[in-house]
């Protein structure tokens, strides 16, 4: 890597010269590659890095994801269509069950959207629930 990166003193460096050294001194050593890697684009390291044979990848931020093609063509992100979402995919439920499609995704409700529904299946009758309504026990949206 040294020599990938044109840097191949930093081995004599006691700084970085063993592991130990290294992790001892990393906020020193992250300073470095900082800068070396600050002297050439992203492209123009991929290929250098690659004709090295060299093992590397780049540590995505998080506006990355959504264009991230492994993300989106393995199926872990999808379309989200509603606008209250704020954003175009979300994150699909990692859970496949054979023979259950899966549901798409949704907004959870609003706090109170379902109490009167949830009520009358737990045996409330409709006085109770008025009741309960009324006097502020239950939120209802």
């Amino acid at each position: 890597m040294l020599r990938a990166i044109e840097r191949a003193e930093l081995a004599s460096d006691g700084r970085f010269a063993t592991t130990p050294a290294r992790r001892a001194n990393a906020r020193a050593l992250v300073v470095v590659l900082d800068a070396v890697f600050a002297t050439r684009t992203w492209g123009e390291w991929q290929a250098i890095l690659n004709a090295c044979g060299l093992t590397f990848g780049g540590v995505a931020a998080i506006d990355d994801v959504r264009t991230d093609r492994q993300m989106v063509d393995s199926g872990a992100l999808v379309a989200f269509d509603d606008p209250r979402a704020g954003a175009p995919l979300t994150v699909a439920s990692p859970l496949w069950l054979e023979g259950v499609d899966k549901v798409p995704p949704r907004l959870p409700p609003e706090l109170g959207e379902h109490s009167v529904e949830v009520l009358r299946e737990a045996g409330y009758d409709e006085a109770e629930i008025k009741h309960l309504v009324a006097s502020r026990v239950v939120v209802q949206s």
